[in-house]
């Protein structure tokens, strides 16, 4: 359907120029007389650098840059604000979808979405040749700001649209007027004398300074390591993560984060590790990890999770390590079927009343497994029976009165056990096949075996 609209577009628009109407009337014909079309036909934006820093140039005027080289390729830019690491700021679009690519502006209109900062108002995009340019008009930023802009037709229906980060480099938050500025704050916890070495490093840590924005990390691209833990950051703007593509280890525990955006982490390709513990995040939008695919361990206990998408982590394959525990969960949350290399997984003291039988029977690395503090009553009798590595096991501070005789019978390699502070009566004689291996059986001194008929 996409490719005979598209086509149909490309050789109807030379027939309308032919006739007696002007081309903004054939075009309006067009859309009026073809209302399918108008869904399924857009301009095509290419692949686009969304960070946008805005630098003063040679003759002093504020100029909207990208942080790359001619050839695309990210450079430290977006921290020295040095012309020679900066291009102007462009998404080229696919010229192919209309004929008359001069006509654009008489028939597009590019706005800044009604949800937009008032500050993104103050940008201007026009259509140049086959791209996308910008003019400034005395904009003067006191944080990152995202902006969404339409692609509108003369009828005012959107057709396409594009997000891009309005933003200063390292250096010029470092010498902002304003101390009291947030961002400027953040730039001097990174220096304090505005040191530009540091754009080579790979690992910034930024551990319990009370900083709350980000807008000065945006151009440190050599990154591999960002620690954010302990801090007051609220909130992610939209594409503060994006140039840092070499990011192994993000750190953003203990913050005050809500919500993380869906695209947060869409550049990431090459995080291994994501720290979101000990925050109040409620939610995680369906395709937030699905950009990076090489995550390892992933901690999100002491949140406000109840809930997440069975599709949530459908590209992410190799995760070694989940935490979980203290959330909101009352059901079992997640299918750990296609977590093959999984190592630990933790989701104590929530409130989950069962654990489906099957749940760990493709995860036969485990090492470490723990669900105390839940109001489970009962252990299905297989549920640890393919778990030959498991070394530590918590189901403590359940609702179980009972366990099933031959339950802990394939865990050959278990060491440490803990039912402790569970309303158990009596256990299985023999239960505990690997006697000498297991530790903490209960909080009492002696054991209690139930009497076989």
């Amino acid at each position: 359907m996409k490719k005979e609209n598209r086509s149909r577009m490309v050789y109807l628009l030379p027939f309308f120029c032919l006739s007696n109407m002007t081309y903004a009337q054939q075009l309006n014909q067009y859309y009026l007389t073809s209302t399918e079309s108008i869904q399924e036909n857009k301009i095509s934006l290419k692949k686009y650098d969304s960070n946008i820093y805005l630098v003063k140039d040679a003759d002093g005027l504020f100029k909207a840059k990208s942080a790359l080289t001619i050839n695309g390729l990210s450079t430290t830019g977006g921290v020295t604000g040095e012309l020679s690491e900066l291009q102007n700021f462009e998404i080229q679009i696919d010229s192919s979808q209309i004929a008359n690519i001069e006509d654009y502006n008489t028939n597009f209109k590019i706005n800044s979405s009604n949800d937009s900062h008032e500050m993104c108002k103050k940008i201007n995009f026009k259509f140049q040749s086959n791209s996308i340019v910008s003019e400034i008009n005395n904009l003067n930023l006191t944080t990152a700001t995202s902006c969404q802009y339409n692609i509108v037709d003369i009828d005012d229906k959107k057709i396409s649209e594009f997000t891009v980060l309005l933003n200063y480099t390292f250096r010029d938050w470092c010498s902002y007027f304003d101390s009291s500025n947030e961002a400027f704050k953040t730039a001097r916890a990174i220096s304090q004398t505005c040191d530009l070495q540091k754009v080579t490093k790979s690992s910034l840590n930024l551990y319990g300074l009370k900083i709350s924005d980000l807008s000065p990390i945006t151009g440190f691209v050599n990154l591999r390591t960002l620690n954010l833990d302990n801090n007051n950051i609220s909130y992610l703007p939209h594409g503060i993560f994006d140039k840092l593509s070499n990011l192994n280890w993000l750190i953003l525990g203990n913050n005050y984060l809500r919500t993380i955006p869906k695209d947060a982490f869409r550049n990431l390709s090459n995080l291994e590790t994501i720290w979101l513990m000990e925050n109040r995040i409620s939610n995680l939008p369906l395709g937030t990890f699905d950009h990076s695919p090489n995550l390892s361990w992933i901690s999100l206990y002491n949140n406000e999770l109840s809930y997440l998408d069975p599709e949530l982590f459908k590209n992410v394959t190799n995760l070694q390590s989940i935490e979980l525990s203290n959330n909101n969960f009352t059901f079992f949350p997640l299918n750990l079927s296609h977590f093959k290399e999984l190592i630990s997984f933790e989701i104590n003291d929530n409130f989950i009343r069962e654990i489906p039988e099957n749940a760990f029977d493709e995860n036969t690395k485990l090492v470490n497994l723990g669900f105390s503090g839940n109001n489970i009553k009962v252990l299905p009798s297989g549920i640890f029976s393919k778990l030959p590595n498991l070394v530590f096991l918590n189901v403590s501070g359940n609702n179980l009165n009972f366990l099933s005789k031959g339950l802990f019978d394939q865990l050959i390699s278990l060491e440490s056990l803990n039912i402790s502070q569970n309303p158990l009566q009596c256990l299985p004689k023999d239960i505990f096949k690997y006697n000498t291996k297991i530790e903490n059986r209960s909080e009492q001194s002696t054991i209690n075996y139930c009497v076989e008929e």
